[in-house]
C-alpha cells in the first residue's frame, strides 16, 4: 500500500516536490458513520506559500486504498473532515487567511469519484461552531458575534447554545 501511495503522489504532485525534499505523509483515515469505508487523505503543505494540496482515498478492510482525487493550489490550509450524524453529507474544513470555510459534500458521491460537485459551502470570519450537522441537510452554525440575520434556534431541542449568533445552512 505504502509504494501504491508513493507512487500516486510522485504522478499527482510531482512538480511540487522538484524543491528536492523527501516528503513522508501519513494517510489519515477518517471512519464514516454507518459505513464500512473511511475516507483518507493526505496534505501536503506547499514550501512556497499558505497553501495545501490534498489527494483523497476511499479505504475499506477488505481493499487497497482507491485514488479518488486531488485539490490542488488553493490558498488554504486543510483543517479535517467532519460527517453528519449518520455520514450521508460530511464537509472539508479549510482555512484561507485566517478565517474559516466548509465544503459540504455528499459523502456516497464523492466515495464514487464525485470530487468536484459540492451539495455546499459556508464561510464567516465570525465563525465559531457547528452546532448542527444532521442527515436531513441541515446545518446549524454559531458564531461569535450577530453577523447577518441570526436564526431562531429553540426548535433544535440539541441546541442549548443562547448566547451565540446561529446561521442555517440548508444543503442540495
Amino acid at each position: 500500500m505504502k509504494n501504491i501511495i508513493q507512487i500516486s503522489l510522485l504522478l499527482l504532485l510531482g512538480p511540487q516536490l522538484s524543491y528536492g525534499g523527501i516528503l513522508q505523509l501519513a494517510l489519515e483515515c477518517y471512519p464514516i458513520p454507518n459505513h464500512v469505508d473511511q475516507l483518507c487523505v493526505l496534505a501536503t503543505q506547499s514550501p512556497h506559500g499558505p497553501w495545501d494540496q490534498v489527494v483523497y482515498y476511499r479505504s475499506n478492510p477488505d481493499q487497497q486504498p482507491v485514488l479518488l482525487g486531488i485539490d490542488k493550489g488553493g490558498v488554504a490550509t486543510f483543517g479535517g473532515i467532519e460527517f453528519s450524524t449518520e455520514g450521508r453529507y460530511f464537509m472539508l474544513n479549510w482555512a484561507e487567511e485566517g478565517h474559516p470555510l466548509f465544503h459540504f459534500y455528499k459523502t456516497q458521491e464523492f466515495l464514487n469519484g464525485n470530487t468536484q460537485t459540492s451539495v455546499g459551502f459556508y464561510e464567516q470570519y465570525h465563525f465559531d461552531h457547528i452546532d448542527y450537522f444532521g442527515d436531513d441537510g441541515i446545518v446549524v452554525i454559531g458564531l461569535t458575534d450577530k453577523t447577518g440575520k441570526c436564526i431562531d434556534t429553540r426548535h433544535y431541542s440539541s441546541i442549548n447554545d443562547k448566547d451565540h449568533c446561529h446561521h442555517f445552512l440548508r444543503l442540495d
